[in-house]
């Protein structure tokens, strides 16, 4: 028998022909779904190159804060600094609105704050609409879930240290749902200068959170934390994926990005 050649394959790179044999629910098509590329859109920077590929990113910067831009640690980053000065935030976002809910978009992103201290921080990832202002936050209120900024629809990780609740909560709205939250764990904070890893994944009219902290068990380290709500975007209204951090205090917090993906079923035939 010759060699493998892919398209001798019935629907090469397809869902199909990843699941044959294996079910919806195997692991191991969870693992290798984003590259069944006939059906998934996938698109994963670990910001290797020289200098960021500003065709694919739009970056929000307070004026004084440094704008994400090309780092230099290991393995390649983005580093961005907010101005040392109350309620300055920086932004990046990919590209523009292109996910609709309706196709289960998700998005991954490996960040850590250098410094931090506790209700200082303003911190927002997930997928929206299109804002007015990127450098501004889209729930603008998490206590009472409510968003603003021109958002009306939205799955996303947001810290608010001026709130009452001060740590992350999953918070979603919808066109037509109301918006609601479910709070992370509230021991689940940013430890300084230590990489965390957020994902938010749409579907089922609603959508999931999920956050893992990557100091050691010692020093309060947590596997993944996951949880969910019922309700969330509607379908037919494009969001892009996106990031935001910003000081509540007059203190610069330098912020690192590791790498971002984003996935999405491939929309259907017109």
């Amino acid at each position: 028998m010759g060699k493998p050649v892919n398209g001798r394959f019935r629907a090469p790179q397809s869902m199909s022909q990843l699941s044959k044999g294996r079910g919806w629910n195997s692991e191991l098509v969870g693992f290798l779904l984003p590259f069944a590329r006939r059906d998934f859109v996938y698109y994963d920077d670990d910001f290797l190159s020289d200098t960021m590929d500003a065709t694919l990113w739009n970056l929000d910067t307070d004026a004084g804060s440094t704008a994400f831009a090309q780092g230099s640690l290991e393995c390649g980053n983005l580093r961005g600094v907010t101005q040392n000065t109350t309620g300055d935030n920086i932004g990046i976002h990919f590209s523009y609105p292109m996910f609709d809910a309706a196709r289960s978009p998700g998005c991954e992103v490996r960040w850590k704050v250098v410094t931090y201290t506790a209700a200082q921080l303003l911190f927002e990832f997930g997928l929206w609409d299109a804002p007015t202002d990127g450098t501004l936050q889209c729930v603008t209120d998490v206590d009472t879930p409510a968003t603003g900024n021109g958002v009306t629809d939205l799955l996303a990780i947001h810290m608010d240290g001026s709130q009452t609740f001060k740590t992350f909560a999953l918070v979603s709205d919808g066109t037509t749902p109301t918006c609601t939250k479910t709070a992370f764990p509230t021991t689940l904070i940013p430890v300084a200068d230590k990489w965390m890893r957020m994902l938010v994944q749409c579907g089922g009219a609603g959508g999931i959170g999920a956050i893992r902290g990557e100091t050691t068990v010692a020093t309060g380290g947590q596997g993944w934390e996951q949880v969910s709500v019922s309700t969330g975007p509607s379908t037919g209204y494009l969001m892009q994926a996106a990031l935001m951090v910003g000081t509540l205090a007059n203190t610069a917090r330098t912020v690192d990005i590791d790498y971002f993906r984003v996935w999405s079923e491939r929309s259907p035939a017109a």
